[in-house]
This record gives structure tokens, C-alpha cells and sequence, in this order.
């Protein structure tokens, strides 16, 4: 997790774009290393029902600090075990 954080932060910095899903674990910590850079969150859901629910401060930072939160789904989206894979495609 700490990789995964100060590896985002290093290539943010660099200039590369961090895209991830905000899943726990990895993309949280790969989120958490680029907020100041500006990190793309990608949600299985819709954009009021980010998942998992703890990440919902994490959205909120993201989109404060310039980054973007993106979903394909519509509002009121509950996130089904089948979307998370369509998300990654």
C-alpha cells in the first residue's frame, strides 16, 4: 500500500495522469499519493454512491483538489458485482 501510494505521488509529479477505481486497498492508496497532482477516480456506480462508502470523503477531496470523479452510470446507480469489471475496461 505504501508502494502504491508513493509510486502514484512520483509519477503524478512527473506528469503522468493516475486513473483508478477507488476500490479499497491499491486505487485508495494510489488516489490518496496523487491528490496533489490531480487523480481521476473512476466509480462502478453513479456519482452519488461512491463505493466503498469510506471513500466518499476521498471523492470529495479528489474533486476539491482539481482531480475528476467519472462514472458511465447513472445517478442513484447502485453498483453490482458485474459492473466493477465493465469499469475496468
Amino acid at each position: 500500500i505504501k508502494m502504491a501510494r508513493t509510486l502514484a505521488a512520483e509519477l503524478g509529479r512527473d506528469g503522468f495522469g493516475i486513473v483508478s477505481g477507488l476500490a479499497r486497498g491499491i486505487d485508495t492508496a494510489a488516489h490518496q499519493g496523487s491528490l496533489a497532482s490531480g487523480t481521476i477516480g473512476v466509480l462502478a456506480g453513479g456519482l452519488d454512491l461512491p463505493y466503498p462508502p469510506e471513500n466518499a470523503a476521498l471523492c470529495n477531496e479528489i474533486a476539491e483538489r482539481g482531480g475528476a470523479i467519472i462514472s458511465e452510470m447513472p445517478f442513484g446507480w447502485q453498483p453490482r458485482a458485474q459492473d466493477f469489471p465493465r469499469r475496468n475496461r
